[in-house]
């Protein structure tokens, strides 16, 4: 349809609602037919009838402006039969029209300018009403905040906003900077959408993360120094990227968990510990930064194990520990903030080191003094102080002395003082030992083994002196002095040397055999034989033994061959690896047998029942017989007439019932016939 027309005149306006209907507004016009024109003609019908009423009015709107959805009140005149009603050119969602003096009207999505009522006899307008477009958000940065961070919306319609929130918790503060871009501040809310609210209505943008902002509980410790970890405890911690203490980025850090950073502090000052995150900042106070020590120098430069050394330089307080080389100080003394007095450890050179809370310090060029002990003996074979076996010096025979160096050497870097050398046998004796030895040098000592009897002795060597490695150096020194005894097996006596033995008489054709035993008086070594002689072809060796095992005894046979008659004597030549040893031997050949007095010359008063007293073999063939003994230095102690050998004998006692002391004597026995006296050794043995 191209015109409407009511009586001839045109509608206001019309609308095609369909192939089958218009709507159209009818202008002041008259009765008539209703025709309608289109491209393909014009249709007619009779029968309108123009209903004439009072001409429309509108005076005033309220309110004046409004967006989508609101309610505008239009007063005026003749609403009464009002149609329609627009807002700048926009037809009103709905409208009622409450009297004939007022509307109330829904907006719909339109725009500003003129509002209009339209009744069967008119429309009036009234210009001035103002339409509020709803809002739009296009953006919003940054996605992610925390609280009191500030987000920039971007969008369209802003201008009047009256509310923004993030995740539904309303924002801190906003600022609306143009029509398109808000500034607002987070609130410590939830993630969610972002929302603004104008006059115009409700925008919404989905995507917004919350994120907790940081908090410090506790910082522990709280003095530290550059390169220390501190353990900072709080929430919030997840996103941290940053972390300073007093102002001074940490080394590094790292996030153990959401409430717990461990961060290495940096060369700083004291002040805030400071932890930034996406979630913000967060600040905790009363750190204290420790800065490190330095040590300017110290005196003593060299010093021994106790010595006291005074080191200089700044910040000394709090200090932990104080080495010198590898080893830690005895004890020290903080006397201020720049100087230490500290007491030298266990040996050890290099640098002399301070640590405290706030680092460590060291400085070069301290050496460690001290004297070392080392103990050897002239071949050089190193001694141990306290080991086990004792040091051997040698075995050697009763008449014989013996001496054995020692060499004591310094290994260390000063003096070694000795103070002395004792011995805990009086068996050695220490003869010139040093007193002072420099560091690199040696210097020797004698133990001297100086006693008479046969045996093993030890004796625990002390050098007293002041080395660090062992100020009382101990070690065990040993010694034998061995002999060698013949016997005369028949008598048990000890053959004093050069001494004559009677290996006795025997008739012609008969030989006669003595036994003697060697006995080896050591208690350790083995005593070789290197020979038996003997100077007279009328005497024979037989069974000599080879070697003697310690605190053993050997036999070996003399032998007279009885060819011809007659008195021998010969000279026994005992050789070992210790000494020679001789004496005589003299035997008699008769021609028939005799009663010849032979002496048993060993007395053991001991009650055993052997050789408790001088036996004399045949002594009671001489009635008129007597009996004396001598001490070595020629005193009689002893003597006896008609010795029998049971009621008159010697048994070691002397005239006045004294015991004898062991050792040799001297006896005198006369037969009483006129024959030669008969003399000779024994000895008593206790």
């Amino acid at each position: 349809a191209t015109a409407v027309s009511f009586g001839g005149t045109p509608a206001s306006s019309f609308i095609v609602d369909s192939p089958t209907q218009i709507t159209a507004i009818l202008a002041v016009g008259s009765s008539g037919s209703v025709q309608v024109i289109t491209p393909g003609g014009t249709a007619t019908r009779a029968g309108f009838t123009l209903i004439t009423s009072p001409e429309v009015n509108i005076t005033s709107f309220t309110p004046i402006s409004g967006a989508l959805g609101e309610t505008i009140t239009i007063t005026g005149t003749n609403f009464t039969s009002a149609s329609f009603v627009s807002f700048g050119g926009t037809p009103a969602t709905t409208f009622t029209v409450d009297s004939p003096t007022q509307i109330t009207a829904t907006l719909a999505n339109g725009s500003s300018g003129t509002v209009e009522v339209g009744t069967p006899s008119g429309s009036a307008s009234l210009i001035g009403f103002i339409f509020i477009p709803a809002p739009t958000i296009t953006g919003f940065s940054p996605i992610i905040a925390a609280s009191e961070a500030t987000v920039t919306i971007t969008g369209t319609n802003f201008t009047g906003t009256t509310a923004v929130s993030f995740g539904g918790t309303n924002a801190l503060s906003f600022i609306v900077t143009s029509p398109t871009e808000i500034n607002a501040e987070v609130a410590n809310g939830t993630s969610g959408s972002i929302e603004v609210t104008t006059p115009g209505g409700k925008a919404t943008l989905a995507g917004f993360e919350f994120i907790e902002g940081p908090t410090i509980l506790s910082v522990s410790p709280t003095s530290l120094g550059a390169n220390q970890i501190a353990t900072i405890i709080g929430t919030g911690f997840t996103s941290t990227f940053s972390v300073s203490f007093g102002g001074t980025e940490a080394l590094s850090f790292a996030v153990v968990s959401d409430s717990e950073i461990t961060a290495v502090v940096g060369p700083g000052a004291s002040g805030d510990v400071i932890v930034t995150s996406l979630g913000g900042t967060a600040s905790f106070s009363g750190f204290k930064f420790i800065p490190a020590p330095t040590i300017s120098s110290f005196n003593p430069t060299s010093a021994f194990e106790g010595q006291i050394v005074t080191i200089v330089g700044t910040d000394f307080l709090n200090t932990s520990s104080v080495h010198f080389g590898d080893s830690k100080a005895i004890s020290f003394d903080v006397i201020s903030n720049n100087e230490i007095k500290a007491v030298v450890g266990s040996e050890s050179s290099g640098s002399v080191m301070i640590t405290t809370l706030g680092g460590a310090a060291s400085r070069e060029g301290f050496t460690f003094l001290f004297s070392q002990i080392a103990l050897s003996r002239s071949e050089n074979n190193p001694i141990a102080s306290e080991q086990s076996e004792p040091i051997f010096l040698g075995t050697v025979l009763t008449e014989e002395s013996l001496q054995s160096d020692f060499i004591i050497s310094n290994t260390g870097n000063a003096n070694l003082l000795i103070s002395n050398i004792t011995s805990s046998d009086d068996a050695f004796e220490i003869v010139n030992f040093p007193s002072s030895i420099d560091p690199g040098s040696s210097g020797e000592f004698t133990v001297q083994f100086n006693d008479s009897d046969v045996g093993n002795f030890e004796s625990e060597i002390r050098i007293e002196n002041n080395s660090s490695n062992s100020p009382a150096f101990v070690f065990t020194v040993s010694a034998e002095r061995s002999g060698v005894n013949v016997i005369d097996n028949e008598t048990d006596s000890v053959i004093i040397s050069n001494q004559n033995v009677d290996v006795g008489s025997t008739i012609l054709n008969v030989d006669v055999n003595k036994t003697f035993n060697i006995e080896n008086l050591s208690s350790n070594s083995v005593i070789e034989i290197t020979s038996i002689l003997i100077d007279n072809p009328v005497f024979q060796i037989t069974s000599a033994p080879l070697s003697i095992a310690p605190l053993s005894t050997e036999e070996f046979t003399i032998r007279l061959n009885a060819n011809t008659v007659g008195r021998y004597l010969a000279i026994v030549l005992v050789t070992t690896n210790l000494n020679e040893f001789s004496f005589q031997v003299v035997g008699e050949v008769l021609p028939e047998a005799s009663t010849e007095i032979n002496v048993y010359n060993v007395v053991t008063p001991n009650g055993d029942g052997r050789h408790d007293y001088l036996q004399i073999e045949n002594i009671t063939e001489y009635t008129n017989n007597s009996v004396s003994i001598y001490n070595r230095l020629g005193n009689k102690v002893f003597d006896i007439n008609n010795y029998n050998n049971s009621s008159k004998v010697f048994e070691g006692l002397s005239n006045n019932g004294e015991e004898l002391l062991t050792g040799n004597y001297y006896y005198v026995i006369d037969k009483g016939n006129g024959d030669k006296r008969i003399t000779g050794f024994l000895l008593i043995k206790r």
